[in-house]
């Protein structure tokens, strides 16, 4: 198993997985603010498990949104630790979704928290002093009452005209002006793998006949402008 080998001289440190380009900002705002660094974001856990960068740097803390393109923030971590990497998980939704809380219970190490400012930090701080982090805990008791009184859910799952995040967007839009999906990746710094699956999980969920037909969509919804061609 490889764990992790603390060195007391310098910070924690931490990478981000998160899709949402917008919400990057605010997310490492927040640990910034407990004095974590940010070591690197990923856009996919894909792209974060194609680096290998958990072998070339130290981790403390893996941040990973648990609504993320094709590999969801779940079965990443179920992943990771099959591959026998110890480095500790926190996935993070707006809402609270028991069927994760129950399915991390067989994921050693990985826990689950709040996309909040108030409880975000804390959680991450609770995990790296070792300390139990789980369903019985205020700060996740304190989230339950919060989604169920804000509706917080809401916030994740948008209605299918919304449902793309910033880096599905993108592919999109790139879709549009006809690069090939080594420039893709190219420009959003990740595999081509991770494009090509993209696209073929985006005619999934959006129940299109081909893949050629996200171009169609992307007018439709405004992801692709007539300059576009």
């Amino acid at each position: 198993m490889v764990s992790r080998i603390i060195n007391p001289k310098r910070p924690q440190t931490y990478v981000l997985i998160e899709d949402q380009i917008s919400e990057h900002e605010l997310l490492l705002k927040f640990m910034d603010e407990i004095g974590l660094v940010c070591a690197k974001v990923y856009l996919t856990a894909q792209e974060f498990l194609y680096s290998n960068d958990y072998l070339n740097f130290d981790i403390d803390l893996i941040i990973c949104d648990t609504h993320l393109p094709v590999m969801k923030g779940i079965y990443f971590s179920d992943i990771f630790r099959i591959m026998k990497i110890n480095i500790p998980i926190l996935l993070i939704s707006h809402g609270y979704y028991p069927h994760i809380d129950k399915a991390i219970e067989k994921i050693p190490n990985t826990y689950y928290a709040a996309k909040d400012p108030s409880l975000l930090p804390l959680a991450a701080q609770t995990i790296l002093q070792n300390k139990l982090l789980d369903i019985h805990h205020p700060l996740i008791k304190n989230w339950k009452k919060r989604n169920d009184f804000y509706q917080l859910s809401k916030y994740d799952e948008l209605p299918p005209e919304q449902i793309l995040s910033d880096f599905e967007k993108t592919i999109i839009r790139f879709m549009g002006e006809d690069l090939t999906v080594k420039e893709m990746a190219e420009r959003l710094k990740t595999s081509k793998s991770t494009i090509t699956h993209t696209k073929t999980d985006l005619v999934r969920r959006l129940k299109l006949p081909r893949s050629g037909a996200l171009i169609l969509y992307g007018i439709a919804y405004g992801h692709i402008t007539m300059r576009a061609f």
